[in-house]
């Protein structure tokens, strides 16, 4: 079996700002609504890896298949943590948060970089 490794770069600012990735269609590989890239980063001695999807359009219909995440975009993103407990539902729609962790959230400044991570960590997730 012949793997192909693809560096698209666009792909990885996708994921960081929860965002769309659009391509031409150039191969039938991208004419998908979303592609699978492997995230990696070291903890400690140890790399660690995890398997993302990102949301991708190539085409129109691609587009339509994407509706949790443009009502997403329809809600202003939080401030601090107060607001980011508040729409946890609208925002993280497939995630269950339990009761331990509401005033760990809404402890979290909005302009620190506690807040700036764990929202990218639970877009991640």
């Amino acid at each position: 079996m012949i793997v192909e490794i693809l560096i698209a770069h666009g792909l990885c600012a996708a994921v960081l700002v929860d965002g769309l990735a659009v391509s031409l269609l150039s191969t039938e590989e991208w004419n998908v609504p979303t592609v699978r890239v492997e995230k990696s980063w070291i903890e400690g001695e140890d790399i660690e890896t995890c398997d993302l999807e990102v949301l991708h359009a190539g085409r129109t219909a691609h587009i339509e298949e994407h509706v949790s995440w443009r009502q997403r975009l329809q809600v202003p993103a939080p401030a601090n943590g107060t607001p980011l407990w508040g729409q946890r539902g609208a925002l993280f729609p497939s995630l269950d948060f339990c009761c331990s962790v509401e005033d760990q959230i809404k402890g979290l400044g909005g302009d620190g970089r506690p807040f700036r991570a764990a929202m990218r960590g639970l877009r991640d997730l």
